[in-house]
């Protein structure tokens, strides 16, 4: 299989492949070049190393992470994650082929807005900003529509 070597990691598609119990399939992207699909379930995983790149593909979604590096594999599924300065995105895929996907503030990014949040939090002035601005609160209707 083919492998990727960046960062000191390895794009490993058999051990991908075995963890998701699938054949790997060769596929070809006019723009990006060569890559390995690894249909798992009803959500096709399309893979190409060269690039760093994983595109998720279900039957309503098409979902592209650029800049990966090498993904992890275990029992519970595959890992491709990316952690760049202000953001962090995480997708997991399991042998069933449940997706998950995560994107986020990375953990500088969230370490700082925590910081910010807490010095607000002490400047009394910040007080008037979280009061509610409605006397009562919100109306829910309780009977059915």
């Amino acid at each position: 299989m083919r492998e990727r070597e960046g960062s000191g990691n390895a794009w490993n598609i058999g051990e991908i492949a075995k963890t998701l119990s699938v054949e790997p399939e060769r596929v070809h992207d006019v723009v990006i070049g060569e890559g390995t699909r690894l249909p798992v379930g009803a959500t096709s995983i399309e893979i190409f190393p060269d690039v760093g790149l994983a595109r998720l593909v279900t039957r309503s979604a098409r979902i592209e992470l650029y800049r990966l590096g090498a993904p992890t594999a275990d029992e519970n599924g595959v890992i491709f994650e990316n952690h760049r300065p202000g953001e962090a995105v995480r997708a997991s895929v399991t042998p069933q082929g449940i997706v998950n996907l995560t994107i986020g503030p990375s953990r500088e990014a969230a370490t700082q807005l925590v910081m910010a949040e807490d010095q607000d939090a002490a400047d009394p002035r910040s007080e008037q900003l979280q009061r509610p601005r409605c006397r009562s609160g919100p109306r829910l209707r309780t009977e059915p529509v």
